[in-house]
């Protein structure tokens, strides 16, 4: 793809005590030449401990990286959020990735390219399970205003099982890995920091305009270690942040939608949820950890101030 000047793309990697995957990744984006773009690669350490620190440093500067560390884990959308005054305002996209990815630099490239074609305001490639590659963990979804169920065809189903490749709209991209638009970025903003963990890419993707385009780019395809820093998806954290964050999102709603989504959370979302641990904890301790928390966040929303309910949503 020939352009007339290179695509300038800020890159913001977010790590947390995970010297390992961070190297991969950073290796997989150093690998990246293509002449029509120009990476910037910002790694965020979220608040590591000083013996990780210091490898990821060390690692950054061997590499020609920026490294950025926050003294404290500040969550997903507030770190992000604290560097973007930081970085040169002149990029045309704004890629956010964990740092759990590998891929390879060629679809990296033509998933980019791609959204750049198709005007994507944001848009996200295919993510695969890793090591398990041909099984795909996210290839978008499309959400159900009324209770916010988000549904996602394609997960756990075979690569091979995707029959259009062509660029596809979809309601939701996961925030794994997401290409933003620097005009959509400076028409409707950037993530809620109040979200601290798991939910703020959903808002993020609710929030976008009818005439604004999300993307899904099928013939691109990308690996991820699901959920490695925080212990794998149904861990008791990754459950209890999403149900956190998900209680928080359904008190943005409408006074309707607002009621709706949160019957749903509360006889279904929740009870799913609390099952998910069952290999770690016990179901019925659960179960009122995740009602008392969520309630209380649903109830408090309406009186209070919205840095009380950050503190509702952020580890103690």
């Amino acid at each position: 793809m020939n352009l007339n000047k290179p695509l300038r793309i800020e890159v913001l990697i977010l790590t947390l005590n995970d010297v390992e995957d961070t190297k991969e990744c950073l290796k997989c984006y150093n690998e990246i030449k293509n002449r029509n773009l120009d990476l910037n690669i910002n790694l965020i350490d979220n608040g590591s401990d000083s013996i990780y620190a210091e490898q990821l440093s060390r690692i950054c500067e061997k590499l020609d990286i920026n490294y950025i560390r926050n003294k404290t884990n500040l969550g997903f959308a507030p770190a992000l959020a604290k560097v973007l005054p930081l970085i040169n305002k002149h990029y045309d996209y704004l890629l956010l990735s964990n740092n759990d990815i590998v891929f390879d630099c060629i679809q990296l490239e033509q998933f980019i390219f791609q959204s750049y074609r198709n005007k994507s305001s944001i848009s996200s490639p295919v993510i695969t399970y890793y090591p398990n590659t041909d099984i795909i963990w996210q290839e978008g979804g499309y959400v159900n205003r009324m209770f916010l169920h988000l549904r996602m065809p394609m997960k756990n189903k075979r690569l091979s099982e995707i029959k259009n490749l062509a660029p596809r709209e979809v309601d939701f991209v996961s925030g794994c890995i997401m290409l933003i638009s620097h005009d959509h970025i400076e028409k409707a903003g950037f993530l809620d920091s109040t979200f601290f963990y798991s939910v703020e890419d959903l808002d993020y993707c609710l929030r976008v305009s009818p005439e604004d385009k999300i993307l899904i780019i099928p013939d691109s395809v990308i690996h991820h270690k699901v959920a490695s820093t925080s212990g794998g998806w149904n861990s008791f954290f990754s459950v209890y942040h999403n149900v956190l964050g998900r209680t928080y999102l359904s008190t943005k709603q409408h006074n309707f939608i607002k009621i709706c989504s949160f019957l749903y959370l509360i006889f279904i979302f929740i009870p799913v949820k609390a099952w998910k641990v069952r290999k770690t904890r016990n179901v019925f301790s659960v179960l009122p950890i995740l009602y008392k928390s969520s309630i209380k966040i649903w109830f408090k929303s309406s009186t209070c101030r919205p840095r009380y309910i950050k503190n509702l949503l952020y580890p103690k």
